[in-house]
């Protein structure tokens, strides 16, 4: 009996030595992952209806205007050095800039041919989205109204070869009246793509392509390559036809843990244009028929009149690419949209390509972050390990009490047969 109590009394002290040792290394892992991780999240899927719509940008792959060139009867390699040269500012009377603006892509009315929003296919209901009424010039930008909302001209200076030396850029915004479909497996939107003014009969530059961006409007294309966004980028080739299919995630961060801006009002894109125009304040000299720039800070700047102005300018947009920062923070509630490629079995007509997207799911993942900091979460989310040990210790004061009153016991009978020998 004596050899039993012993090995119980090991067992339950293994036991609480044991349990113990397991309270204090998952404690301290949790505290270690308070101190690391602030906060955690949730992911829930829900069903919608309807939901905004993308910025849908176009870049033309190498913008030289080819067919402007034939009619000088030069190459784009041949035209790159001639600007350089400054041979065509002695034979035109233009500028570096001008010269390279004279010779690009920038006329969206010849690069978007065709442009739709099917409102009901099969009453051949559609608002257009096509530039047909010419542009506006806004801000130093040409704008092009449609029905269905706008396109905005972005311009890039690419110094780094003759490739693309100034690239147009066309971001499509949607008016905020009209919503996208949801679970809908035909297209949303499509649009046409002309490839006519891109061919280079010399092969120098290949195949043309223009280069394609899904955004979120609160992430937007912002045509600085030093400024990221979690939009998605897709090439299509002529004679190509992709339909773009699209699901939607949102994102509700925690200001503190993921250092965004809180404020429902805060706009994300007015914070980079204005960072970016205090940023251009510092440029050596303007061309505002070339880059855009608000005609007030224009007046008050000196203009590039010579060419090694522009080539200063030139440098001073390069270095704004490589190292611009403009410290604004993303939003804490945004979205972004996911794009699968899929080869479209429509062919489109001879230099034209096409672009579609559908929305073939109408669930949207959302995913919440939350606070794991308060008093109340780490009492609760450790009150189980506190909980599993008292309760270990507990058990293991019962049965100690219990072989104590079995020994106590032991003894006083020992004592009464020892007595009753005597």
């Amino acid at each position: 009996m004596a050899r039993r109590s012993g090995i119980r009394r090991l067992l339950w002290i293994l036991i609480l030595c044991t349990g113990f040792s397991l309270t204090v290394i998952q404690a301290k892992g949790l505290i270690e992952y308070f101190r690391s991780n602030p906060t955690a999240q949730t992911i829930r899927i829900e069903s919608r209806a309807r939901v905004e719509y993308p910025e849908i940008t176009v870049c033309p792959g190498v913008t030289w205007n080819f067919t402007a060139l034939k009619l000088l009867n030069v190459t784009g390699f041949s035209a790159y050095n001639s600007i350089w040269s400054d041979l065509f500012q002695e034979l035109l009377n233009i500028s570096v800039l001008e010269a390279l603006n004279s010779y690009s892509l920038w006329d969206l009315s010849k690069i978007v041919v065709l442009c739709t929003f099917p409102i009901n296919p099969q009453n051949y209901e559609y608002y257009r989205c096509s530039p047909r009424d010419g542009y506006t010039w806004i801000n130093g930008s040409r704008v092009y109204e449609t029905e269905a909302g706008y396109w905005r001209e972005t311009r890039i200076v690419n110094w780094s070869g003759s490739n693309s030396p100034l690239k147009y850029c066309y971001t499509f915004h949607v008016k905020s009246s009209l919503r996208m479909r949801l679970s809908s497996i035909s297209p949303v939107m499509e649009f046409a793509l002309s490839f006519k003014d891109s061919i280079d009969e010399s092969g120098d530059f290949g195949e043309p392509y223009y280069e394609i961006r899904i955004d979120s409007p609160d992430e937007p294309f912002t045509a600085v390559r030093n400024v990221t966004s979690s939009g998605k980028t897709f090439f299509l080739l002529g004679e190509r036809s992709y339909m773009l299919s699209l699901s939607l995630k949102y994102y509700e961060f925690l200001p503190s843990g993921s250092k965004c801006n809180g404020d429902e009002e805060y706009d994300y894109k007015k914070c980079l244009e204005t960072a970016l125009v205090e940023y251009m304040n510092e440029a050596p000299c303007i061309q505002p028929s070339v880059l855009p720039i608000k005609h007030d800070q224009a007046a008050t700047m000196r203009h590039c009149n010579t060419s090694q102005d522009q080539t200063d300018f030139i440098n001073f947009y390069d270095e704004l690419h490589e190292d611009f920062d403009p410290g604004c923070p993303r939003k804490c509630k945004r979205k972004t949209y996911n794009v699968i490629q899929l080869d479209d079995p429509d062919i489109p007509l001879r230099h034209y390509g096409m672009i579609k997207l559908n929305t073939p799911t109408a669930e949207v993942e959302i995913v919440e972050e939350h606070s794991l900091t308060s008093l109340e979460q780490f009492l609760s989310s450790i009150g189980g390990m506190v909980g599993l040990y008292l309760g270990v210790s507990l058990l293991g004061v019962y049965e100690c009490l219990e072989i104590l009153a079995i020994w106590v016991r032991i003894r006083l009978l020992r004592a009464q047969i020892i007595r009753a020998n005597l």
